[in-house]
């Protein structure tokens, strides 16, 4: 049974399957970090949150409670998604030129918890217009609370599909799926986790104009990568 938090850290570590310089040099974490980390009994909890953040996004799914305390469920691996390496070369798709918008759809049967979709409406102007194409992974709604801030692709149960900013609603603790233009005719949407079938946080924006063609690829955090609107 794992008793600090070092210990935890290198459970996870063991779970990708990687070797304390592999992880580093992979997620670009120096390796004298990563060593103190394995060595600590705790750290601050932004690096927590890094932390989790990452391993989620390489389908290892795991709580802020059991890496800090030690308490609630283990960790385990997601197996709808573990064939997914979203770093090594060989497992991307790069969207460099006019057919990405055949590989997108390739993309979307080749990986089953992949989605892309067309931006159709207004509501996410300036920095996605109709005619964009983003994509993203399928992503556990147990931490929703990683992705305040981002954007992300939503399917409803109703089968309504969204690609908003996602929010809290507070008091009653719903989802607010944000749209950032206040000129746009759509609305905020606020919904339960329960309502929520598919959550794919971006990971790609693909910009079609008639002058120009631009890929964004590998966004690990749309809210720093657009900045805070």
């Amino acid at each position: 049974m794992t008793t600090t938090f070092g210990e935890r850290l290198q459970k996870l570590r063991d779970m990708t399957g990687l070797s304390r310089y592999s992880l580093s040099k992979k997620y670009k974490i120096p390796y004298s970090t990563l060593r103190q980390w394995e060595e600590a009994s705790r750290i601050s909890y932004d690096y927590v949150q890094r932390l989790i953040k990452l391993f989620n996004s390489i389908n290892i799914i795991v709580s802020d409670d059991w890496l800090i305390n030690g308490t609630g469920p283990e960790p385990y691996i997601n197996k709808e998604t573990d064939r997914l390496d979203l770093q090594t070369g060989h497992h991307q798709i790069q969207f460099d030129d006019v057919l990405a918008l055949i590989e997108a759809k390739e993309y979307e049967k080749k990986y089953i918890n992949s989605i892309v979709i067309n931006i159709s409406d207004q509501a996410m102007n300036p920095l996605f217009k109709p005619g964009d194409y983003v994509g993203g992974f399928v992503t556990s709604t147990n931490n929703m609370d990683l992705w305040i801030g981002d954007f992300a692709i939503v399917i409803l149960q109703d089968g309504s599909t969204l690609f908003r900013k996602i929010l809290w609603s507070q008091p009653d603790k719903e989802v607010a799926l944000v749209a950032i233009n206040p000129l746009a005719k759509e609305h905020n949407r606020y919904v339960k986790i329960s309502d929520i079938k598919h959550f794919a946080p971006l990971y790609w924006h693909r910009i079609l104009r008639k002058d120009k063609i631009t890929t964004y690829n590998n966004i690990r955090d749309s809210r720093n990568f657009y900045g805070f609107l």
